[in-house]
């Protein structure tokens, strides 16, 4: 059985592979869009992605942090000076279902859709930026 640090940390480098996988697909898109024979509307919708992306890496970000031990004011501090309360109130509902959920439910950080193990196959195959 995992620890919760480890499942946090697994949690939190899957989404940020997530994060990296899609930002190499907008740069592929906008690439690709740089040529007038090219139209594509993906990437409007690949941006749109993103903040989603974001804030579920600084969701996660918290949970692991949170796990080895950070306070809510050490967070709050991070986040640029808010206080203890205010990170408490905008990240526990994220430390709570971490918390919650069963550990077979954690997603693994190779099985995600941009997981690390494809995102270094795409860019080492050049994929990255067809």
């Amino acid at each position: 059985m995992s620890t919760d640090f480890t499942r946090a940390w697994d949690e939190l480098n899957a989404d940020a592979a997530e994060l990296a996988g899609s930002l190499l697909q907008l740069m592929s898109d906008c690439e690709r869009a740089r040529h007038p024979e090219h139209t594509d509307s993906t990437i409007v919708a690949d941006a749109n992605r993103l903040p989603g992306l974001v804030q579920r890496v600084l969701e996660s970000t918290v949970v692991y942090a949170r796990a080895t031990g950070t306070t809510w004011t050490e967070i709050g501090d991070s986040l640029g000076g808010i206080t203890r309360q205010s990170a408490h109130k905008r990240f526990k509902d994220a430390v709570e279902r971490f918390r919650e959920a069963p550990p077979e439910s954690t997603e693994l950080f190779a099985e995600r859709e941009f997981g690390p193990l494809s995102t270094a196959a795409m860019v080492t195959q050049g994929r990255a930026h067809d």
